[in-house]
């Protein structure tokens, strides 16, 4: 059996493509490309132990985090968009019911004097998100 890799890029580059992006959450940045990934349902692995757990927004986060450092290295800005709407979004893009998008990835260069919001300078203490056992 092949390693489950239930992960799809895609890549919106297309004048349509990006206005209709654009259209679907205010997210995009004015980037000239973004990439979503989707994961595809049936090809999740299923841990067998733990019924309720799959694989997917697992292995949607790990690449997510490659693709963002790259990016970084490349000279680019990108953020992680969660806010869209993945059903009204998999429909526009004609996608299948199995393909389900997990996040957006705005990618380009960033304008001058731009900052991120104030919200990703708060951060939790180390004390409240490690707990020994």
């Amino acid at each position: 059996m092949w390693h489950r890799q239930p992960i799809i890029i895609s890549l919106f580059k297309s004048k349509d493509a990006i206005a209709k992006i654009r259209e679907l959450t205010p997210c995009a940045f004015n980037a000239p490309i973004v990439l979503m990934v989707t994961i595809c349902r049936d090809e999740q692995w299923v841990n067998e132990l733990e019924k309720g757990f799959l694989s997917g927004q697992v292995d949607a986060g790990i690449i997510g985090t490659h693709l963002m450092l790259e990016a970084w290295e490349q000279g680019l800005g990108s953020c992680w968009v969660a806010h869209f709407p993945p059903v009204k979004t998999a429909d526009a893009f004609g996608l299948s019911h199995n393909e389900m998008p997990v996040f957006l990835l705005p990618l380009g260069y960033a304008a001058d004097g731009v900052k991120a919001s104030s919200l990703h300078e708060k951060r939790r203490s180390v004390t409240e998100l490690v707990k020994e056992l």
